[in-house]
Formats: structure tokens, sequence, C-alpha cells
């Protein structure tokens, strides 16, 4: 009688730990990360700000979860783009989706379109008609970013790049003329240009990398379930409440 007793114990110990583990297995299991990447994510007055980050509260609505932007960690990109590539049930936003990084991460989405550009000063004279032209400059990129990716991609050596931890630091090489160009999101570059007191009406795109599109990025581990309960409660949200969004950002 008393081993029958320990054996039942034992199995509804494992049980419990068995329900516990499945029901645990929802976006609240999710690590959020972000970065200053306006006006997708900034961190505004109060509290982090931006489409992606709008759009992730109401993803969690849709989930009948109680996390909020409170939940979200706000990183350095470099820092950010480690921890997806490292740690385990991570989300990193918002990430461009390309094919050097498609197989590197699981993702949901599209949340908008982005133009990935080569920026530089107005009257500078420069033409670049082709990406291979650009080994003759310096480039300022930002560590992992696209843009920085997007270079490589394209044969363009690191010795033709000033690599830098942040947008900030890389707009302000090219407003001191230590770098020739910036390779970045043209909305964003015009956020970080002002945001350091830069103006951006005296820059202009002058080559496109890519157009592509923002997502979030979930690293590899996680498991396919997840991801696919994410990206419903994505596919719940209403076209109207994207668009307002898209409006209160990006006037």
């Amino acid at each position: 009688m008393k081993k029958y007793f320990i054996f039942t114990i034992i199995m509804l110990v494992l049980l419990f730990s068995v329900i516990t583990d499945i029901t645990a297995q929802n976006l609240n299991s999710l690590s959020y990360y972000t970065e200053e990447y306006p006006p997708f994510n900034f961190q505004g007055e109060k509290q982090l700000e931006g489409i992606t980050i709008d759009l992730l509260e109401l993803i969690f609505k849709e989930d009948g979860l109680q996390l909020n932007r409170n939940d979200i960690q706000l990183l350095p990109w470099v820092r950010g783009y480690k921890y997806l590539q490292t740690n385990k049930k991570t989300v990193l936003f918002a990430t461009t989706r390309t094919e050097e990084r498609e197989n590197q991460f699981k993702w949901v989405g599209p949340i908008i379109p982005v133009r990935i550009a080569i920026i530089s000063k107005k009257g500078s004279n420069i033409s670049i008609d082709k990406a291979d032209d650009l080994k003759n400059y310096k480039t300022a990129v930002v560590r992992n970013d696209v843009g920085h990716q997007m270079l490589l991609t394209n044969g363009i050596s690191e010795k033709s790049m000033i690599i830098v931890s942040g947008s900030s630091q890389a707009a302000k090489l090219i407003e001191s003329g230590r770098a020739d160009f910036f390779a970045y999101d043209a909305n964003v570059a015009k956020w970080v240009m002002k945001s350091n007191g830069i103006n951006p009406n005296n820059y202009e795109e002058i080559f496109l990398l890519k157009d592509s599109y923002l997502y979030y990025a979930v690293s590899k581990d996680t498991e396919d379930s997840l991801v696919a309960e994410f990206q419903a409660a994505l596919d719940k949200v209403s076209k109207a409440d994207r668009e307002k969004l898209e409006a209160k950002y990006l006037q």
C-alpha cells in the first residue's frame, strides 16, 4: 500500500510538471528586446513608443495576455542581435528580413516596408551607379545592422566602412565629414539626425541597397507552435488599427 501511494504521488508530480510545461509554452515564455530605431521602436519621454511597440501590445491583447510594453527591454542593437543569436526563446525587433538572415531566425510579420539606402550630403557631387562604387569611399554603418550586412553581401570590404555600435554615432560621422555615406533605413536616418541636431534636409538618398520589410525576429530554437501563435495573433490585428499606427508615427 505504501509503495502504491508513493508511486501515485510521483506520477501526480510528473503529470503536474508536464501540464505546467505545456501551459507555459505561450508568448509569456518569450523574452522581448528592441532598440532605438525610430519611428518603429524607440524610448519616448516616459515609455517605449513606436509602430512595432504599439503593434506588439495589440498582439498581446489578441492573444489574451497581460503583457505590455513594460515587458520589453531596450538594448543597443549589437547586444540585442547577439542575444537573438545565442539566447533561447528570444524576440528582437524591428528586424529587416533578408536572404542572409533568413535561415538564422524564425519570422513573424511582415510589419511594414523599409528602404535601406546609401545617404549622402547634398552637394557632394558623388555618383554611385553600382554597389561596387562604394569601395572608393567610407560608409558609416551600425555593426550587424542590415546596412552593414548589405554592404558585405555586395562585396564591400570593412576597410571601406566605419563600423559603430549605434546610429547616432554613424549620423555624427557623416555630419562631421569623417564618413562619406551612411547606410541605413531612410526613414529612421531622418529621425536619428533630427534627434542629434542634424538637419536631414541637408542629406539625400543616392543609392538603394534594398527594399524589404521589418519583422519580429525569433530565435531559431523557439518552437514552431509558438511562432505560429505569434503570427496568428498578429494576423488578428485589424487593418484599420495598423493604419492608425502608421498615421500616428509616420506623419
